[in-house]
C-alpha cells in the first residue's frame, strides 16, 4: 500500500507489515499531491474509457486484458444520440464561446430532438456560479470540455450533487463538433 499526502510518501508492505516512509523535499511536495489528488479523481470515475491506441497498446504488452479502443467522442456522440432520441436535457461546458456556439448548432442539425438546456464555455472566472447554474438546469447528460486535467477535477467537484446526471469529459470535441478542427485519425 502506497499513501501520498503533502509531506511524505510511505509504503507498507501488508504482508510482512515492513513501514517505510519518505519525507518529500519542499519543492517535490506539490507534484506529490496533484498525482495523488488526479489518481483520487480518476479512481472515483463510474466509467474511464480507454480513448487511444496508447491504451490499448499498453494493456496488450502487459498482457492483462484484451481491450479495444473506443473514441471518447464516438462515445460522447452515441449519448447525445440517446439523449436526443429522448429529449432528455443536455449541457455542454468548455471551449471558446465562438467554437462551443457553432458545436451546438451543427448538433442541433444532426438530432433533430436535442435539447440543449445549458451551455458555458470555458472560459469563466467564477465555477461556483457555473456549477449553481448547471443544477438549475436539471440537465442529465453534462458534456465538459475544458481539457485534461481541468474536466476531471470539474467533473468530480459537481458530480455528487447531480447523482442522476451523466458527466462526459470529451476535450476537444467542440472544436471537431464546430468543424474548426479535423478529426484526428481513429
Amino acid at each position: 500500500v502506497v499513501h501520498i499526502d503533502n509531506e511524505r510518501i510511505m509504503w507498507v508492505n501488508t504482508e510482512t507489515k515492513d513501514f517505510e516512509s519518505y519525507e518529500l523535499p519542499q519543492d517535490e511536495r506539490w507534484a506529490y499531491a496533484s498525482v495523488a489528488y488526479v489518481k483520487e479523481i480518476i479512481k472515483s470515475a463510474q466509467l474511464v474509457i480507454p480513448d487511444g491506441i496508447g491504451v490499448e497498446l499498453g494493456f496488450k504488452i502487459l498482457g492483462k486484458y484484451n481491450v479495444r479502443r473506443i473514441a471518447g467522442i464516438d462515445f460522447a456522440k452515441s449519448m447525445i444520440k440517446k439523449y436526443s432520441e429522448n429529449g432528455l436535457p443536455i449541457a455542454l461546458i468548455g471551449a471558446k464561446r465562438e467554437v462551443l456556439n457553432l458545436a451546438c448548432d451543427n448538433l442541433k442539425k444532426e438530432f433533430e430532438n436535442l435539447n440543449i438546456v445549458y451551455k458555458c464555455d470555458g472560459f469563466f472566472e467564477n465555477e461556483e456560479i457555473v456549477e449553481n447554474e448547471l443544477k438549475n438546469s436539471a440537465a442529465q447528460l453534462v458534456l465538459v470540455a475544458l481539457g485534461s486535467p481541468k474536466q476531471e477535477e470539474f467533473i468530480y467537484k459537481i458530480k455528487n450533487e447531480m447523482p442522476n446526471t451523466l458527466f462526459i469529459g470529451v476535450g476537444g470535441s467542440f472544436d471537431v463538433w464546430s468543424n474548426c478542427v479535423k478529426r484526428a485519425h481513429s
